[in-house]
């Protein structure tokens, strides 16, 4: 694909059945269950805007329940992560 003189080869992030592979290898060892959820919503819905309600049913199903706190949280977390492993160049460790 080709956008704007940019030609895009390949996605970074890609899903396969559960699994989420980063520049073709598996990581969800390295991600939490909530993490997981949250990544695997948000590649589905490739480009789109996605709700905290959205975020919030995948998490804990359709309920009354839902903590923003709870949800940036393991946003902020996930972003962490995802740094981590080269989305920017940063010294982490991951464990």
């Amino acid at each position: 694909m080709q956008s704007l003189g940019i030609t895009y080869k390949q996605k970074l992030l890609q899903t396969d059945k559960q699994q989420i592979l980063y520049k073709g290898q598996k990581i969800n060892h390295l991600l939490s269950k909530n993490e997981q959820k949250i990544l695997l919503l948000l590649l589905k819905k490739d480009n789109s805007l996605v709700s905290y309600d959205e975020i919030a049913d995948s998490l804990w199903g359709i309920s009354n329940f839902k903590s923003l706190w709870a949800i940036n949280k393991t946003i902020h977390r996930l972003k962490t992560k995802l740094i981590c492993l080269g989305f920017m160049a940063k010294n982490c460790l991951i464990t």
